[in-house]
């Protein structure tokens, strides 16, 4: 406030204050934002990534005609696409 009590005064008030940090911090965010942002983008490898043959704890074998296949070396007894058992309701069958 001011002498006379009115509390509208030429200098900066609280509320400035506060809206002036703020507007300080936002910008240093989206700058270390933007910077990670970049330097990740400029270390990882080739885009897109690569994309496996054979889906998690399954390998990819060779065939005698000299096409591949996908193997289950995981052991993987049951499964499921999405939580339905597979070859039910319209789902895929799980590879052999």
């Amino acid at each position: 406030m001011d002498q006379d009590g009115s509390g509208s005064g030429s200098g900066l008030n609280f509320q400035r204050i506060v809206i002036i940090i703020a507007i300080i911090m936002l910008i240093g965010a989206m700058v270390f934002i933007g910077y990670a942002l970049y330097s990740q983008s400029s270390a990882s490898g080739t885009w897109p990534p690569e994309i496996p043959k054979c889906p998690d704890f399954w390998t990819v074998v060779a065939n005698t005609d000299g096409t591949t296949s996908c193997k289950n070396t995981g052991n993987i007894s049951n499964c499921e696409y999405n939580g339905i058992p597979a070859g039910t309701q319209g789902m895929p069958k799980c590879p052999s």
